[in-house]
């Protein structure tokens, strides 16, 4: 008996230690598709936790997660990042089976001032997340895509 409860207090805590498979929904929607120039864009992205535990983010490395954007103009061309800009989820909580939106200011953060259509991924990290996921070919964790968006004059 006592062997048991060891082996089964053993296989707790390994499976506690060990990252969890990227169980988690995301979706990304854009406030609308058409856009004057350098007016605000706001993104809404819904994560959903399918891991069955909670995901706490934060500064610890621990807790780290990330919320990143891959957008591409008409061109297939990366939109660069504004300086010194880092878009922070810190202090979210997505409690299993929990689903949570935030919503993000792109222009604060990507420079998607020129007039052009584009096209919005989006990413999210989590250290407690499985490297390598395989829903997204470029970046580990799930991504969501939002359709194209185009900036008028």
């Amino acid at each position: 008996m006592k062997r048991f409860l060891l082996l089964a207090l053993i296989l707790a805590s390994v499976f506690f230690l060990l990252p969890l498979h990227a169980q988690l929904g995301m979706n990304i929607s854009i406030n609308r598709t058409a856009f004057m120039q350098y007016e605000p864009v706001f993104a809404k992205v819904t994560l959903r936790n399918d891991t069955g535990k909670a995901l706490l983010f934060g500064k610890s490395p621990k807790l780290q997660g990330f919320l990143m954007f891959e957008i591409r103009n008409n061109a297939n061309r990366l939109i660069p990042k504004r300086k010194d800009k880092e878009i922070s989820i810190d202090g979210l909580i997505l409690g299993p089976g929990e689903i949570r939106s935030v919503i993000i200011p792109i222009n604060e953060y990507y420079d998607i001032d020129s007039l052009g259509t584009y096209e919005i991924h989006a990413y999210v990290a989590h250290a407690m997340l499985k490297k390598e996921s395989p829903t997204s070919t470029t970046r580990s964790g799930p991504r969501a895509r939002s359709g194209p968006m185009r900036s008028v004059p």
